[in-house]
């Protein structure tokens, strides 16, 4: 019981971030004066990982005993950790650099506005 309301909770958080026509995702678009489609396409690639972080060192190994469930909780803790120290960039970068999902968005949409975006960044961290 409690695994399946836990499946339905979190699937509906994540489908929740990763929606276009989800309220939370429309007010965070427009407070952050970003087009709503560029802000869906910045911010799945994170929920993706989340969701499989949590489906891999969680849901399944805990669902088929293979260790408890505060194992899962401190690996994907672990896991996320060394995600964002790994992989995601400062906000306000000096260089204006992205991280890897977002380079690969800026390059197959050839997004201005998000390539304007990093100026302003780069402009910003350095005064």
């Amino acid at each position: 019981f409690y695994a399946t309301v836990a499946g339905v909770l979190s699937g509906s958080v994540a489908g929740d971030h990763m929606s276009p026509i989800s309220d939370t995702t429309v007010l965070s678009a427009l407070a952050s004066e970003c087009a709503l489609m560029n802000h869906v396409g910045t911010q799945a690639p994170y929920a993706v990982v989340a969701v499989l972080i949590a489906t891999i060192v969680g849901t399944v190994p805990v669902g088929f005993g293979a260790w408890p469930n505060w194992v899962g909780l401190l690996l994907g803790l672990v896991v996320i950790i060394a995600f964002v120290y790994i992989i995601c960039k400062p906000v306000l970068s000096p260089t204006g650099a992205w991280d890897p999902f977002i380079a690969i968005y800026i390059r197959t949409t050839k997004n201005e506005t998000l390539e304007q975006l990093q100026q302003d960044t780069i402009r910003a961290a350095n005064g």
